[in-house]
């Protein structure tokens, strides 16, 4: 590895001048060229996020996620339910993905291709999307957003076209921040806990640095989700 790379001089500053015992970083910091240099140095390192190389890692369940949200928006009536944001190439979005496909499955609702919309997970890229979506002729009757982002673009592409939120669209989605609770209406969302995130895998590297010769470990946190006014159909009948 060259020390003029980032990940030499990530090298050169943390590991081989021995400031620290061990080191937790997000997997977007954690190439796997640096994953690779770490392992063959017998270095403790924690990844905030799955990484394809071998090595110890803590993430949230996105998979379980996908499938908590698509089967709370069954449960409240929905039955034409589209997946927003993301592109094919991210690991996060595949599992996500996966898991709404699975709910749609265990529950005999066929997944509509055409309401599977690729996009950048952004308030803007997913207000022109869903402003698409929504004004098609078979258009979806709710949403499961890839974050809150895409969410906000979504509300807005619904105002815009007074389609009413939740009656005539359910909107979810996969994460709490910034503002979900104080959106109109709030959304239901995921509550993803980065300071459990934070203890587990602070957990997870005093266990490595103890005992760096324990195999690799990976470690899928449960989300949470947040039941709000932007799915509750049950509360707001259609036509209202």
């Amino acid at each position: 590895m060259q020390h003029s790379s980032p990940e030499g001089h990530f090298l050169n500053r943390l590991v081989f001048s021995k400031r620290v015992d061990g080191i937790i970083a997000n997997n977007s910091v954690l190439t796997e060229e640096l994953c690779e240099e770490l392992n063959r140095l017998e270095f403790p390192y924690i990844s905030i996020g799955e990484i394809m190389t071998p090595g110890s890692w803590v993430d949230f369940d996105n998979e379980a996620g996908g499938s908590m949200l698509t089967s709370h928006l069954i449960k409240q009536g929905y039955s034409k339910i589209a997946f927003i944001g993301g592109q094919q190439q991210e690991k996060i979005y595949t599992h996500r993905l996966s898991g709404y496909l699975q709910a749609l499955q265990l529950a005999d609702l066929a997944d509509q291709q055409q309401w599977i919309i690729n996009c950048k997970a952004d308030e803007h890229e997913s207000y022109l999307a869903a402003l698409e979506l929504l004004q098609s002729e078979d258009r979806p009757d709710s949403v499961v957003c890839m974050n809150s982002y895409v969410a906000f673009g979504v509300l807005q592409a619904a105002k815009s076209l007074d389609i009413h939120v939740p009656s005539q669209l359910g909107i979810a989605a996969f994460d709490e921040y910034p503002l979900s609770r104080y959106t109109t209406p709030p959304l239901t969302s995921l509550n993803i806990d980065t300071f459990q995130l934070g203890v587990s895998s602070g957990e997870l590297l005093m266990q490595r640095i103890r005992n760096n010769n324990i195999p690799s470990r990976h470690l899928l946190l449960e989300p949470e989700l947040i039941p709000r006014e932007s799915t509750m159909r049950s509360q707001f009948p259609a036509g209202t």
